[in-house]
């Protein structure tokens, strides 16, 4: 017979749904049967039957209600009872009870709305906690943890960390007294300080200046010297040594700046003079040394002009370039003694001696020499050699 509620086919004369556990009803009035008409044994099963939801070796199914139909007269559930009786005699042992389990209640919609009513009458006795938008649910959390890290940080001994503690100042410390060390006790330091204008010192800036020249950056240390002539203008030796430098690194206008300020600051001196006047005749500046020995004979007392004629440049056997094994240089000169250098300075009244040949071995050499003569200094002879 079919199920009026899920439409499903069950056995015939079924009183629940094997599928959804609805009550069954005849599919016509003419197979219903008066309940005195029932055979006994049916009796008996429809007194003892329970729906298929009440059964306790079965999973428990949510209960379908069918549609109301006003035309159908359907026989209402008879309460199941509380406790089934098996048969009195089971090959296990005597009889038992089993309780079945407790029977899902349904409420109407008037039902309902009460329950509903009841529930919002009970939440407005005791309102809900509000909740601010700020919260942080993780807080509480995140207090903790910091709360254990503090407890683990307590935990260390007091002891050790004093004991890093002091260990970190002092290595700061001594790496502070290092460094100060460094850049004022060392001649690199000193250097440094001038290279990047941290020192106020003319020597600084003359130790510089003397690393730039033998790194061959000349211009450099043209720039280096004359930021230590700034610094000391009064120095009568500094400025001297700035101007051999100046020649040195061939900045022949600022040599010839500096020794004209020397000259109007220190009249009675006879080095700036003397400078200026080889370096005049060493550029060829025939007209202006003339010019210069006027100045000198007016302004300088005791000063006689010197009446021999300048003396030629000295000449070497060799001229530069590259040689294979030791070269033998020779130096002449038409009149007066010959000065040398062979670090590529400016050679001048107190420069090297020249008495032999000079042997120049594997290397580079730079050689410049003038001839002097009555205290007259001739235009220079320069020559490279690279020995291998």
């Amino acid at each position: 017979m079919k199920c009026i509620a899920c439409g499903k086919e069950n056995v015939q004369n079924a009183l629940f749904c094997a599928f959804c556990g609805a009550r069954m009803t005849s599919e016509s009035p003419a197979e219903e049967k008066a309940p005195e008409q029932e055979a006994p044994a049916a009796s008996a099963s429809r007194q003892t039957a329970r729906p298929l939801n009440a059964n306790p070796y079965m999973p428990p199914r949510p209960p379908v209600i069918p549609p109301a139909k006003p035309e159908a007269k359907t026989e209402e559930a008879e309460p199941a009872s509380a406790e089934v009786p098996l048969p009195s005699k089971t090959a296990s042992g005597p009889r038992q009870i089993i309780k079945p389990p407790a029977k899902r209640v349904f409420l109407f919609d008037e039902e309902q709305e009460e329950e509903d009513a009841r529930k919002a009458a009970s939440r407005k006795s005791d309102p809900e906690p509000e909740y601010d938008d700020d919260y942080d649910e993780f807080a509480e959390y995140e207090d903790d943890d910091e709360d254990e890290d503090l407890y683990e940080e307590d935990d260390e001994p007091r002891g050790g960390k004093i004991f890093v503690s002091i260990i970190s100042v002092l290595t700061v410390i001594l790496l502070i007294v290092g460094i100060i060390s460094f850049m004022y006790g060392t001649t690199v330091g000193h250097r440094l300080r001038a290279s990047v204008g941290l020192s106020s010192k003319a020597e600084d800036y003359i130790l510089l200046a003397d690393w730039q020249l033998d790194q061959h950056s000349l211009s450099d240390a043209s720039a280096s010297y004359y930021n230590a002539f700034k610094l000391e203008q009064k120095n009568y030796d500094l400025a001297l040594t700035v101007g051999e430098g100046f020649e040195n690194c061939a900045d022949y206008l600022r040599a010839e700046q500096l020794y004209t300020f020397m000259i109007e600051n220190y009249p009675q001196a006879d080095e700036p003079y003397d400078r200026l006047m080889a370096l005049l005749i060493r550029q060829g500046k025939t007209a202006q040394y003339e010019s210069l020995l006027l100045y000198r004979a007016e302004h300088q007392p005791g000063y006689n002009p010197p009446t021999a004629p300048i003396p030629s440049a000295p000449t070497g056997s060799h001229q530069g370039g590259a040689y294979a094994g030791s070269v033998t240089l020779t130096l002449s000169a038409e009149s007066g003694e010959i000065r040398y250098t062979l670090d590529g300075t400016t050679p001048g009244l107190s420069s090297l001696l020249y008495t032999g040949p000079i042997t120049l071995t594997r290397g580079t050499h730079s050689i410049r020499a003038v001839a002097v003569q009555n205290g007259q200094i001739s235009a220079e002879w320069t020559a490279s050699f690279v020995i291998s």
